[in-house]
């Protein structure tokens, strides 16, 4: 046979032949014929016959061609428009498409309510700054609310009637002398972190 067998069509798996006992013809089968689809004997045309398979394959070809001359043509032809100026290459397109779709994802995230008008730009823009300005200003009476409440949160050291249960810093200070000078009562590491909260809220120029 002249024509090179080709691998299985379910399974890739290369083919196995048989030579008949009664007509003497030479089948073929796939090599992994007990689980593949393709179980049964062929000769060397039908094994080879793939009318769809040879079809799609001849489509892809035309396609990947059309594709080819299209790309070159673009480049060839990308020489002066009409007007006098250089036509863009391909990837400059997808490139500045890219450069404004995340231009588009920014707007649509500091406003998410903002409708897409291409024709007034800096309409667009004007209205993105003022909600950015209305949003900050927020943002700012709220920092100031926080910044004047949280310290009325400040924690005083645990005292007890009974001295020997009060924190070693207590106004009174603790009968327990074993217990030493440090804060037990967790007051000092709660104001500790309270401080460092306010300092983090607190703009640099009021520090």
């Amino acid at each position: 046979m002249s024509e090179e067998l080709r691998p299985c069509p379910y399974c890739l798996e290369q083919p196995i032949e048989k030579v008949s006992k009664i007509d003497g013809v030479t089948y073929y089968s796939c090599g992994n014929r007990y689980t593949c689809p393709a179980a049964g004997w062929f000769t060397a045309d039908e094994w080879n016959n793939r009318p769809i398979e040879d079809a799609l394959t001849a489509r892809i070809a035309e396609l990947e061609a059309e594709n080819d001359r299209l790309q070159s043509g673009w480049f060839r032809d990308e020489t002066i428009c009409p007007d006098g100026s250089l036509r863009p290459k391909v990837s400059d397109l997808l490139n500045r498409i890219a450069e404004l779709s995340q231009a588009v994802g920014l707007i649509t995230t500091l406003k998410p309510t903002m409708v897409m008008d291409a024709n007034h730009p800096l309409d667009m823009v004007r209205e993105v700054a003022e909600h950015v300005t209305a949003r900050i200003a927020k943002l700012e009476a709220a920092q100031k609310e926080a910044l004047s409440l949280l310290p009325e949160l400040e924690r005083g050291h645990y005292y007890c009637d009974d001295c020997w249960y009060s924190c070693p810093k207590a106004v009174d200070g603790c009968c327990d002398e074993s217990r030493g000078d440090e804060c037990d009562c967790g007051a000092d590491d709660y104001n500790a972190l309270l401080a460092k909260i306010i300092g983090l809220l607190t703009p640099e120029v009021q520090k």
